[in-house]
């Protein structure tokens, strides 16, 4: 928007007590004065129900804010729709809560499974694995499963555990990685490949 068409509005100067004709430019009084409602009305609704953002980052509140205004738009163009179709339609807190089922796969009960961080070309990941029990000695495999090498050692993508190798009580290191036949957690990364040295016999 611009500076033309230019208009002429009526201006009351306090001065003279009279009220006289200015020229008014497109882009100021008469742009923010037609649409200064939708503005003021968009924030009302934003703030009716403001998602709760404590945070001392500024921009985590801006974050917040921008899906506050997000959803609020999706609402008023669903309303839109709704009065189309001549239907009663949802409130803006239900469809906010209908928004976030969705987006959390709530709305038919059942949980969205997860997807798998391996390639499809990994190996089965269905290994038997102990359950953790708290207060209980966790699972360790016997030596004669553990040094031999003749079995399939091979890692498994699996729930992230303790490293049997590598923790220490005030230094615990969690791993994705399961080794098949033992079923104890190891690190398997750039700097640490504890599946070859926790099946080494160490003279």
């Amino acid at each position: 928007m611009g500076v033309e068409p230019i208009s002429s509005v009526s201006w009351y100067y306090s001065d003279t007590k009279k009220k006289e004709n200015v020229s008014c430019l497109a882009v100021t009084i008469k742009s923010y004065n037609a649409n200064m409602g939708d503005i003021n009305n968009s924030d009302m609704l934003v703030h009716l129900n403001r998602t709760p953002v404590k945070a001392k980052r500024w921009y985590m509140r801006m974050f917040a804010y921008v899906i506050d205004l997000s959803i609020t738009n999706a609402w008023i163009i669903y309303r839109w729709d709704c009065k189309a179709l001549a239907e009663t339609g949802l409130t803006l807190k239900n469809f906010r809560i209908q928004v976030f089922r969705s987006a959390s796969g709530q709305r038919l009960g059942t949980s969205r499974p997860r997807k798998s961080s391996a390639t499809s070309g990994s190996l089965n990941t269905t290994v038997d694995v102990p359950t953790p029990v708290r207060g209980h000695c966790s699972h360790v495999p016997e030596n004669s499963v553990r040094f031999d090498l003749t079995l399939f050692h091979a890692p498994v993508y699996t729930t992230r555990q303790t490293c049997k190798f590598c923790s220490r009580k005030g230094h615990i290191l969690r791993s994705n990685v399961l080794c098949r036949v033992c079923k104890v957690n190891l690190c398997l990364n750039a700097e640490r490949n504890y599946i070859i040295k926790y099946h080494e016999i160490v003279a």
